[in-house]
């Protein structure tokens, strides 16, 4: 998102550009500022529920609008035809349903030559590798012990449902499903039901309860899919506020998050420690191990995107997170000691809705930060 909103700087002129600028940041802090309402102290708690929960949705709406009110008019595809380096940048979509070449649906694999198909068999392997890490790490986000679930493995089905689309999609030669981080844990932290405790001498929000449900997984599909009734109105959409919402998530994402917490823990003052909510270690691992072990958490998230940059080798990034499998399990543990990485890594508590004053739940979420959105491995 941040890349985008530079990026137009580049490729637009100066009006465009300021617009897209303001679009993408709009939408964040509009995002960020209405989903904190369960924390305002005005209006009832059933609104500030509600603002909390559509905040986000209110805001992308609201910024996809903004280019088409008064003279912002001008500054759009729309207004010209086309999208020229006088105008915002929007969604490129067909103008009907249908594949972008003309081809035919389906994929023939047998047009292929014999080597082409053997060679598939290399970037495929890396692909399956990319998807098993990445379904399975926003299932285990989605299955937080926080979250209190109740059927949590009901997650392997939509694995199992992955991969049959994984296949048609192949054979239609689209892009492929996976599983989506941080949108899939910010699904499930919406269906939970919080409340303010006092812990320790400072306020946090903990959960007491998750409404499970297929309904609402379901219902985004549906919408989504009704956009295809109408593709064209889907080029109206300005892809800076889209920017704006991928920067939102991302922030978002940082709440509870230990390795973005002990990352910040090197600048907080010692007083205002217990702030950080880093209570399961801090003051059973010495300083030191935290500060090393999250350098190193650091390094391996700067390497990994990296070579996401690097042209050629990109598509390889996949295997360098496989490789954190083994350095979890064998090395970190030789390096820091097991009990520490233990509890550096250590898992949330389920939340104890019948006891209002347990401290249950409050505990440091699961560590997946290995590549940064909490990955643990």
């Amino acid at each position: 998102g941040i890349r985008h909103l530079v990026e137009y700087f580049n490729d637009k002129d100066i009006a465009p550009a300021l617009l897209s600028l303001v679009l993408g940041l709009g939408t964040a802090w509009l995002a960020l500022t209405l989903s904190a309402a369960r924390d305002w102290s005005i209006l009832n708690k059933t609104t500030r529920v509600l603002i909390a929960d559509y905040g986000t949705t209110f805001a992308v709406i609201l910024f996809c609008a903004v280019p088409y009110w008064g003279d912002n008019y001008d500054l759009t595809p729309a207004s010209v035809g086309n999208e020229t380096a006088a105008t915002i940048a929007t969604l490129n979509v067909p103008d009907e349903f249908d594949t972008a070449t003309g081809r035919g649906w389906l994929v023939d694999p047998s047009a292929c030559e014999g080597w082409a198909i053997a060679f598939a068999i290399v970037p495929g392997a890396v692909l399956t590798v990319l998807f098993f890490f990445d379904h399975n790490v926003s299932s285990l986000l989605c299955q937080a012990p926080e979250f209190g679930l109740k059927k949590g493995p009901a997650y392997h089905w939509d694995f199992f449902m992955v991969g049959l689309q994984i296949l048609v999609t192949g054979l239609l030669g689209i892009p492929p499903v996976n599983g989506l981080i941080p949108q899939a844990p910010l699904h499930t932290d919406s269906l939970c039901d919080k409340e303010t405790r006092e812990v320790n001498g400072r306020k946090v929000e903990v959960v007491v309860g998750c409404h499970e449900n297929r309904l609402s997984n379901l219902g985004q599909a549906v919408i989504i899919g009704c956009a295809l009734f109408y593709i064209k109105g889907v080029g109206f959409l300005p892809i800076a506020a889209l920017d704006g919402l991928f920067l939102y998530m991302g922030i978002a994402s940082f709440g509870g998050n230990s390795f973005y917490n002990r990352i910040v823990l090197l600048i907080t003052d010692i007083t205002r420690v217990e702030a950080r909510g880093l209570d399961m270690f801090y003051g059973k691992v010495p300083k030191s191990t935290v500060h090393k072990y999250t350098a190193l958490q650091f390094f391996i998230l700067l390497c990994i995107f990296i070579v996401t940059l690097l042209p050629y080798v990109s598509a390889l990034f996949p295997l360098g997170i496989a490789i954190l499998v083994p350095l979890r399990i064998y090395k970190l543990p030789e390096w820091f000691g097991k009990e520490n990485v233990d509890l550096l890594d250590a898992e949330g508590v389920a939340p104890d809705a019948e006891e209002a004053g347990d401290e249950a739940g409050v505990g440091p979420q699961t560590d997946l930060a290995m590549v940064g959105d909490n990955m643990e491995l």
